[in-house]
């Protein structure tokens, strides 16, 4: 039989049982929402978990072999103040 039906074991939810699903659900995302990540500590934790862990301060990119097309946005950038 080259087709097979899938059928579920499941017995259906129960009204009780899916409004307490969905209450759960919903505090997940409340608990996600709080979560805030001050990134100037971030930053300092990962500085020193590198330094801790011997990892060399590597060179950015030379950029000898930018496209025409990436040269246009990094000039126009450049021309608004920030530095890539």
């Amino acid at each position: 039989m080259p087709f097979k039906t899938l059928k579920t074991k499941r017995a259906p939810l129960t009204l009780e049982e899916l409004a307490a699903s969905i209450e759960r659900r919903k505090a997940e995302w409340r608990a996600r929402e709080e979560t805030v990540i001050d990134m100037a500590e971030l930053g300092g934790e990962l500085a020193a978990r590198r330094e801790a862990g011997g990892i060399p301060q590597l060179p950015r990119n030379a950029g000898t072999d930018r496209t025409p097309s990436k040269q246009a946005l990094l000039d126009e950038i450049a021309k608004l103040g920030a530095k890539w």
